[in-house]
């Protein structure tokens, strides 16, 4: 596609020295801008010059982005037009070529420790707040768009063709929630990470306020042995994250105030301090015994309602008890992701599809533990299989084995 090579100049500045990434719509290149003598990674749409709109937006937004200026969001350099070797008109946007890994790769060998995952998220959650003040919204973060880097990680596709087609941009709460998802995906979170990151899936919180929470809890020191650690699981958003539960069994109205006293007090996301003891279980309150639940595939554990929350909440069938056909829908999303792993690790997958592969298989398997319907994302899931053979990320024998894997989900 474009027709470029390496060895190409590229408006007598910058030298194209090795592809990175391709796709119908756009590629990005490793290469040298010699004016500055810096390394830099020159990305091309594949918009014809027909499509003002689509030019216009490209432009406006690299300006804005350009202006950003924040250590843990790519930095953008210049935007401008190229001729592909068939003479036609090609837009480009250059930005700093940055040496990190992917967070979708070293997701792979495991799950981080807690701490990491808080900075990581805290400096993303400050990047995303800086391009929320100027209007923008990323609206893909997820593993694949994060770099980690010895300074911290770094955000990536801040322009990206998502936002040249899409009709209206992403809402900000959007940004808020998948990064809330990353980072509960990202590691065995304990209840004080868990609750802030239910307050950001519920729309509680802006990016600022996220962001502040999150510095928080990385500046707090861990607790001692007796630490809960256990996850928390996220009743649905129906609930509009009202129901944060934590694992230690039949919770008393006594033990709240001490799992969450380090996480509340004087934070600056304006939640409620711990209230006391004799007033933590309003009355009508149902607590929900101990049972097993995950987030993004990793078992946890149930308990009472956070403090600061009111109202009634009681356990579904599906989270309150396993059964045979659980187990099924559970041994199904499970041999699904297996299999999109191993189509990563032979390649018959690319790299960026397999991350998201990855991250919608573990999605599944959530909303199967918490008793969700599943046929709306099995559907998108075979949406994306299909669009990969298309573009050619994905080879036809790989999809055709994650295509037999959905068919044997059972569904309602």
């Amino acid at each position: 596609m474009l027709g470029f090579a390496a060895g190409t100049p590229v408006a007598g500045r910058y030298l194209l020295v090795a592809r990175m990434a391709a796709s119908p719509a756009a590629q990005t290149w490793a290469a040298l801008d010699d004016v500055l003598g810096r390394p830099v990674a020159v990305k091309f749409f594949a918009l014809p010059a027909t499509d003002h709109g689509g030019l216009r937006t490209l432009r406006s937004r690299a300006r804005t982005a350009a202006r950003l200026g924040h250590p843990h969001l790519v930095p953008v350099h210049d935007v401008g037009d190229a001729y592909a070797p068939g003479g036609e008109p090609v837009p480009y946007l250059v930005m700093a070529r940055i040496d990190g890994t992917p967070l979708a790769d070293r997701l792979v060998r495991g799950r981080l420790p807690e701490p990491e995952a808080i900075r990581i998220g805290a400096g993303l959650a400050g990047g995303l707040a800086e391009m929320h003040r100027r209007n923008l919204t990323h609206g893909e973060v997820c593993p694949s768009s994060v770099l980690l880097t010895p300074t911290g990680p770094v955000l990536v596709g801040l322009v990206g063709t998502r936002h040249l087609v899409a009709e209206e941009p992403a809402a900000p709460c959007a940004d808020t929630g998948a990064l809330a998802d990353l980072i509960l995906a990202s590691t065995e979170a304990a209840p004080s990470l868990v609750r802030v990151c239910g307050d950001a899936l519920s729309g509680a919180l802006t990016m600022d306020a996220f962001a502040a929470a999150l510095t928080k809890l990385a500046g707090t020191p861990p607790a001692g042995p007796g630490r809960v650690r256990r996850r928390l699981a996220l009743v649905g958003a129906a609930f509009l994250g009202a129901a944060v539960t934590a694992g230690v069994g039949e919770l008393t109205g006594a033990g709240v105030p001490a799992l969450n006293t380090a996480d509340t007090a004087g934070t600056e996301t304006g939640r409620p301090s711990p209230v006391p003891a004799a007033a933590a279980r309003p009355t009508g309150t149902t607590l929900i015994p101990s049972q097993p639940a995950t987030i993004a595939g990793t078992p946890g554990g149930a308990g009472g309602p956070t403090p600061g929350h009111s109202g009634s909440v009681s356990a579904s069938p599906a989270a309150t008890a396993s059964s045979p056909a659980t187990d099924t829908v559970l041994a199904a999303l499970t041999k699904l992701r297996a299999d999109v792993t191993a189509g990563r690790d032979t390649a018959e997958i690319e790299t960026k599809l397999g991350a998201r592969l990855d991250s919608a298989a573990a999605d599944l398997l959530t909303d199967a533990r918490l008793g969700k319907k599943l046929d709306p994302k099995l559907k998108n899931f075979g949406k994306r299989v299909d669009a990969g053979v298309t573009a050619g990320d994905i080879t036809a024998a790989r999809a055709a084995i994650l295509r037999a894997d959905l068919a044997a989900v059972p569904t309602t």
